[in-house]
C-alpha cells in the first residue's frame, strides 16, 4: 500500500507508532482498527507516523478522512459504518444478539484487563525500551517529556487508583496467566474465534493484541512468554497475517 498525498473520499490515512507499510504496529489498539478496517475491505489504506503531541486526545491511532481527523479505534469504525463506507463485521457475519453480546463481552475483557497487564510491563516495568520502541518516529528531544507527561505519569496515577500497582509482582503474574489461559481458550485450533466463515470484530481485537506481544515480546516479556506457550494462536495469527496481509514478512 503506497503512501499517497491525496484526501480523496475513498482514502483513509491511519496514524500510528509506525510509519512503514511493510511493518506490523507495537500497539494493540494500532493493529485492532487496521484490521478492522483491511478485514471489512478498505482498499485505500494509507499509513503516517503519528505524533500523540498533534493527536486528537492525543493518543494514537487516529485516521484522517477527508480532511477531519478522527480518534478512538471504535470511534474510527463506528464513524465509518454510519458514513456507509464499511459494513459492520458482525452484521456481515450474521451474529446473532447473543453473539454480539458475547463478542462486545470478550473484546471488553481483552481491551480492558488484559490490555492494562500490557500497559503496566510496557510502561511502567519496561519504561525505558517502550518509549524508545514506540517514539521512534518523535523527534528524540521530545521523547523523554512525551512519554513522561502523556504515558508515564498519568499512567501511574491510574495504576495506583484502580488497584494495579498495588498488587504484588506473583498477583500480577497470577492474573497474566490467568487471561492469556482465558485468550487460548477462545482461540480456535482452526478457524475464527465466532465461528463464521469470515472474521468479526473479535477477531481483529485478538489478533490486534497479538500482533503488539509478538511485534515487540522484550517489552511485555511475562505476557510474552506465557502467549508463547500456546503454539495455535501463533497459528492463529499467522494464518490471518498471511491471508490479509500477505505483502507484509510474518512476525511469528
Amino acid at each position: 500500500m503506497a503512501e499517497s498525498t491525496s484526501n480523496s473520499s475513498s482514502t483513509v490515512f491511519l496514524y500510528r507508532f509506525i510509519k512503514d507499510p511493510n511493518l506490523f504496529c507495537t500497539s494493540p489498539f494500532v493493529n485492532k482498527i487496521e484490521a478492522l478496517m483491511v478485514f471489512s475491505g478498505i482498499k485505500d489504506l494509507q499509513f503516517r507516523a503519528g505524533n500523540p503531541l498533534q493527536a486528537p486526545r492525543r493518543m494514537l491511532p487516529f485516521i484522517e478522512l477527508n480532511g477531519q481527523q478522527i480518534p478512538d479505534s471504535e470511534l474510527i469504525y463506528e464513524t465509518l459504518i454510519e458514513r456507509g463506507i464499511v459494513q459492520c463485521l458482525d452484521e456481515k457475519a450474521g451474529l446473532d444478539d447473543r453473539e454480539r453480546a458475547i463478542s462486545t463481552s470478550i473484546r471488553s475483557f481483552v481491551e480492558r484487563e488484559l490490555y492494562e497487564l500490557i500497559v503496566y510491563e510496557r510502561w511502567i516495568v519496561n519504561y525505558q525500551q517502550t518509549k524508545e520502541a514506540f517514539l521512534v518516529d518523535v523527534p528524540a528531544f521530545l521523547r523523554s517529556p512525551v512519554a513522561y507527561f502523556f504515558v508515564w505519569r498519568p499512567n501511574t496515577q491510574r495504576f495506583w487508583l484502580s488497584g494495579l500497582s498495588r498488587l504484588t509482582d506473583q498477583e500480577r503474574a497470577r492474573d497474566t496467566k490467568r487471561f492469556v489461559v482465558s485468550v487460548s481458550t477462545l482461540v480456535p485450533q482452526k478457524g475464527y474465534i465466532m465461528g463464521k466463515s469470515e472474521p468479526t470484530r473479535v477477531d481483529a481485537t485478538i489478533w490486534g493484541f497479538l500482533t503488539g506481544v509478538y511485534r515487540a515480546p522484550q517489552l511485555c516479556p511475562k505476557i510474552a512468554a506465557e502467549v508463547h506457550s500456546y503454539p495455535h494462536l501463533a497459528e492463529y495469527h499467522r494464518l490471518l497475517s498471511l491471508k490479509f496481509w500477505p505483502e507484509r514478512k510474518p512476525i511469528v
